[in-house]
């Protein structure tokens, strides 16, 4: 039995001398690939952008003119990831009108719900529905109403935590027996918190 012992052991010690040297510490070469798990990430190849649990923070606006009517949009926005595909979260939007030189504000607080579907890694779409609270004021008239509309949209990755995005929509605003409609496109940039 100790010869058996013995024999094991010198078999092992003479496996570890022929073995091929140990390459040199990947974390000092410079072209050695980012280590994404030491920063509590999967690698940027299989994965970027929220997951179920997480959070993000989009702002996003635009700007345009269409004959005499000035119109410029800004947004804010934060959601939250009930698992990979289903965003929920709420937005707050402002559009200011200049129509031949009488303002008018649309102020919007909604919540909203979003499918996401992951054409690559990197190239995200999306399309929802948000509904909610709208303040408008017309000609120094303040109105409180409903408004509700489709969206739909592109996520473009550029980190494991942050894209640019694209988002037609289209949201309609009901006051006083009246209403009015906005088609937009607004434009972004999404970070995870």
């Amino acid at each position: 039995m100790l010869g058996i012992i013995l024999f094991a052991a010198a078999l092992a010690a003479t496996s570890e001398s022929s073995a091929a040297p140990a390459p040199k510490d990947a974390a000092l070469d410079p072209k050695a690939p980012v280590n994404w798990e030491a920063f509590g990430l999967a690698p940027a190849q299989e994965r970027l952008g929220p997951t179920g649990g997480e959070q993000l923070f989009a702002l996003a606006g635009s700007l345009s003119s269409v004959e005499d009517t000035d119109l410029l949009i800004l947004q804010a926005t934060f959601g939250y990831f009930l698992d990979d595909a289903l965003e929920v979260g709420g937005q707050i939007t402002t559009f200011w009108f200049d129509a031949d030189g009488d303002d008018s504000t649309l102020h919007l607080i909604n919540p909203y719900v979003n499918y996401n579907l992951r054409q690559t890694p990197r190239l995200w779409y999306y399309a929802g529905l948000h509904a909610g609270l709208a303040f408008i004021d017309v000609a120094g008239t303040d109105e409180t109403g409903f408004a509700i509309g489709p969206h739909a949209g592109a996520r473009y990755w550029v980190s494991p935590r942050s894209a640019f995005f694209a988002e037609p929509r289209l949201t309609t605003a009901f006051y006083s027996g009246d209403s009015s409609t906005e088609v937009a496109i607004i434009f972004g940039f999404t970070v995870m918190i």
